[in-house]
């Protein structure tokens, strides 16, 4: 079999504004505070910029798509006599280092013999609700990333052992473009990941996801 990855990278600039805020005389009449209005980038739906939020062995993190970090989309394929299998990947990394991604979730695995799906058919694979964790996500979801010391952690290492763990698709919308189509999805998971060269377990909590799978044409 024959296995092919593409890597599809897309920067976009986050632009921030200053608001400046003067009190009141003191002879002015009291005024009734207005309780704020959420910031539509802290509340994390589908329509928000690509990101991963949420704690890594206690410790918050927050990576979004701007000057410093990237979103991307990956697929691989390996084709048989009779049926190609593909699997899809979607991540964010640092733009300085994009070979070790900040986070990486694989699912897969779409079974075709009539080579690659069509844009509807590949938006009906992704559907919302509770998905598995699976090994290499042969049958479900994988998670990696790689530390500062550029040492990998993957669901898929280890014991691979996912006791306790969660990972849900909670919003999907298609987002096709006059180049390529792809699915954009929101994702709430918590899991635990293992490196190669030990027994040392690195556990993910209250994560949120926005990112985009791409159709292999």
């Amino acid at each position: 079999m024959k296995t092919r990855k593409f890597l599809f990278v897309a920067i976009s600039l986050l632009l921030g504004a200053s608001l400046f805020i003067t009190g009141c005389k003191k002879d002015d009449p009291e005024v009734t505070e207005t309780p704020e209005t959420p910031d539509v980038e802290t509340v994390i739906t589908i329509k928000s910029t690509p990101r991963f939020v949420g704690t890594v062995d206690g410790v918050k993190v927050s990576y979004i798509e701007g000057n410093k970090y990237i979103d991307y989309c990956s697929s691989s394929s390996s084709t048989g006599e009779i049926t190609s299998t593909y699997k899809y990947g979607s991540g964010m990394t640092d733009i300085r280092n994009v070979d070790q991604p900040m986070l990486d979730m694989t699912y897969g695995t779409f079974s075709s013999t009539g080579g690659a799906p069509s844009n509807e058919t590949f938006s009906g694979f992704f559907t919302t609700g509770s998905k598995p964790y699976s090994f290499e996500a042969e049958n479900g979801f994988e998670v990696q990333m790689f530390d500062s010391n550029g040492l990998l952690w993957s669901t898929s290492l280890g014991t691979a052992n996912q006791d306790g763990s969660v990972f849900t698709i909670d919003d999907l919308e298609d987002a096709p473009s006059a180049y390529e189509f792809c699915v954009k999805f929101k994702c709430s998971f918590s899991c635990k990941l293992y490196n190669s060269e030990n027994a040392d377990v690195k556990t993910i909590e209250d994560a949120v996801f926005v990112g985009y799978f791409k159709n292999m044409m």
